[in-house]
């Protein structure tokens, strides 16, 4: 009796991908479906515009992701230090925001979801030096400078 094999996976993976994103809905970079750590700190940095205007300011975020790539719940600001006139402070805030309501939900593969149930998300947006950089994993920072 010969094995029976399974055909089709990636095109199932690839159409629960589109399944679980909204209509309308930016995503990170929808070509590309995120499969580590690591592309998905790219993915995030692709999305962030930074605000001129804001040197000094950095804001740091918690939230979880569904298997899917979704933002599970309600994102809770852990810290932040915004720098420059009230406008400045008020773009920089902005842009956090506007980076998780139009990045999310992430194209990511079923092995890589999997892990998010496991992982609460630290990420933190930088524009200059005032926090080191720390990315092990789901302990994410993007900075203006790269």
């Amino acid at each position: 009796m010969r094995p029976m094999r399974r055909r089709g996976a990636g095109g199932l993976a690839a159409l629960a991908i589109l399944a679980a994103t909204p209509c309308g809905a930016q995503v990170a970079d929808s070509s590309r479906v995120i499969d580590n750590w690591s592309e998905m700190r790219a993915a995030l940095r692709r999305c962030w515009e930074v605000p001129s205007g804001t040197e000094g300011s950095f804001v740091t975020y918690r939230f979880s992701l569904a298997k899917t790539g979704a933002l599970i719940g309600q994102k809770l600001v852990t810290g932040k230090h915004l720098a420059g006139d009230e406008a400045a402070r008020a773009r920089f805030l902005e842009s956090g925001e506007a980076l998780l309501r139009t990045c999310l939900p992430l194209p990511v593969t079923p092995s890589f979801g999997a892990q998010f149930g496991l992982n609460t998300i630290t990420l933190t947006l930088v524009n200059g030096a005032a926090v080191a950089p720390r990315n092990l994993n789901n302990a994410i920072t993007l900075s203006a400078r790269n």
